[in-house]
């Protein structure tokens, strides 16, 4: 269902007044218990929002507090867009923060970005990694509890909500895309693959979804199979299963093709022709985010993440 905008919430405040008493009542009641996800989404901006810029954050969940960094753009357009972007294992926000270059590419599209410190260092993707998935850390209610605090500081479009991650944090991207349906608008994994089985990913809502992965990948290989930092599926593996989950087209059309890398999409999903999944091959590509210094990738994945997400929002 489409979040109401308060444009459209206004009159109803209108219709009542022609209302009997009773009916009146019965209105109004009507619109307070709606759960509220379904009321307008500008309800939840805050009256003194951020300023643009940077700023640190924090939040508690499961008896743990967990930093995350923000970036708020200098937009005059209200709500804003926002991406989560997730680091990998052992990493942190800052440091995807360096590599990713999200932040300069929010300031001039105009959407928030956050960047979220993981519990332990790691996040639980299954197959990956560390105490995290060990302890089954519950990182799926994480984030939405994360978005719900973003939103008390910032004015968010409930619409527009996206998630993108790398490595460790790419591995909760396709979790998300499994088990929070309908969350998010969107997702995004560079270097990350399924990491939960196929039993726990059936979702009952095609999430949109671009994945960006190197062949020479040595860290989370193309392939699957064991590596230095744990035994994993195959990238083509986990990327077909939500084609055929979310009723996608088997059939490819190309998406993007320059030097080493190469984008397919499958679009259809859901029944709904425009929206698509679409995996980005790097070619001889390593455990790299591409764009950043050394990474040997003829793409940017902050602008093919961002190209990708902005075409999506939720009905």
């Amino acid at each position: 269902m489409k979040i109401i905008s308060q444009g459209r919430y206004q009159p109803i405040k209108s219709i009542t007044s022609l209302l009997p008493g009773p009916l009146v009542t019965l209105a109004l009641l009507l619109i307070t218990t709606l759960p509220l996800e379904l009321r307008a989404n500008e309800s939840t901006c805050p009256n003194s929002p951020l300023s643009p810029g940077k700023h640190d954050g924090s939040t508690i969940y499961d008896g743990r507090e967990r930093s995350y960094n923000l970036v708020v753009p200098s937009a005059k357009k209200s709500p804003l867009p926002l991406v989560i972007n997730m680091h990998g294992y052992t990493s942190s926000a800052d440091d995807l923060e360096s590599i990713s270059g999200m932040s300069s590419l929010a300031n001039a599209e105009g959407f928030v970005v956050a960047y979220p410190n993981s519990d332990l260092q790691s996040w639980n993707g299954g197959d990956c990694c560390g105490e995290a998935a060990a302890e089954g850390t519950d990182d799926i209610g994480y984030l939405k509890i994360l978005v719900r605090h973003i939103k008390e500081r910032v004015c968010i479009d409930s619409n527009r909500i996206y998630l993108a991650g790398y490595s460790n944090g790419g591995f909760m991207a396709y979790r998300a895309a499994c088990q929070a349906p309908g969350f998010f608008a969107a997702v995004g994994s560079v270097a990350g693959v399924l990491g939960i089985e196929k039993r726990e990913c059936q979702p009952t809502i095609a999430t949109p979804m671009i994945h960006i992965h190197g062949t020479w990948d040595r860290v989370v290989r193309w392939d699957g199979g064991a590596s230095s930092a744990g035994v994993f599926k195959p990238v083509e593996d986990g990327f077909n299963h939500l084609l055929t989950v979310n009723q996608c087209r088997p059939e490819s059309e190309p998406y993007y093709e320059r030097g080493n890398t190469m984008c397919l999409a499958y679009p259809g999903c859901g029944g709904i022709a425009e929206k698509k999944q679409v995996l980005c091959t790097v070619y001889r590509g390593l455990h790299c985010w591409p764009g950043s210094l050394g990474c040997n990738a003829s793409i940017n994945a902050s602008a093919a993440l961002w190209d990708f997400f902005k075409n999506y929002e939720l009905d």
